[in-house]
């Protein structure tokens, strides 16, 4: 691969997909204000250059936050991920087709599956600025089956071949059933080292909604 790119950190999903035959594994340790401590891992295989096999594990808590009766493992998302448009030069545009699985501990799953697509583009602007944003559609089993939607847009820079930054904002509706939106605002830095382990730091607050970091 000439450069490495992950999906983390941040809500948006990259537009790059592993090239053939690489494999990638992603993993990120999330602390929210009095809620889990908890992993996020992600699967990446690349089988074609325009087909990139995935599996998710949104959340695998490794501590309860207060009065959390949460434990164990959320339930995996496979998926598959693959280019839509890339005629105007600098534009991409690439979507991701998902289900969760109902696998995971009975603390956490939702005893059904929960389609969705996720639309994302990127436009570079420079070799080191670019816009993106991307357009989620999720089919949610709660107490009823509900479709919630979410939106983001993101400044991405890097400052050299190996430190990069971004800022985004982000809406989620419904959060859950009987809810209203969620906004929220997070930015990171991602340092690659080497040619095979890229690290990123990221922190944000939900701006309407649960007040949360």
């Amino acid at each position: 691969e000439p450069e490495m790119s992950a999906d983390r950190p941040g809500f948006r999903n990259s537009t790059h997909l592993v090239g053939p035959g690489v494999v990638q594994f992603e993993n990120g340790l999330v602390l929210s204000r009095g809620a889990d401590l908890a992993l996020q891992s992600e699967f990446r295989l690349g089988t074609f250059r325009w087909l990139e096999l995935r599996l998710l594990a949104d959340e695998i808590v490794l501590r309860p936050g207060a009065g959390s009766e949460r434990t164990g493992i959320s339930d995996v998302q496979p998926g598959v991920k693959f280019p839509v448009f890339d005629r105007i030069a600098g534009t991409r545009v690439v979507a991701i087709l998902k289900s969760t699985v109902p696998s995971g501990h009975r603390s956490q799953t939702t005893g059904g599956y929960e389609p969705g697509a996720e639309l994302i583009w990127e436009h570079k602007f420079t070799d080191d600025f670019s816009l993106a944003g991307t357009w989620n559609l999720t089919r949610l089993k709660r107490e009823r089956f509900i479709w919630q939607r979410a939106a983001s847009v993101s400044a991405n820079n890097s400052f050299s071949d190996h430190l990069r930054a971004f800022a985004e904002a982000y809406v989620v509706n419904p959060r859950e059933v009987g809810a209203g939106n969620q906004w929220g605002v997070d930015a990171g830095l991602m340092r690659v080292i080497g040619r095979h382990v890229m690290v990123d730091a990221a922190a944000g607050h939900s701006i309407h909604g649960p007040a949360e970091w």
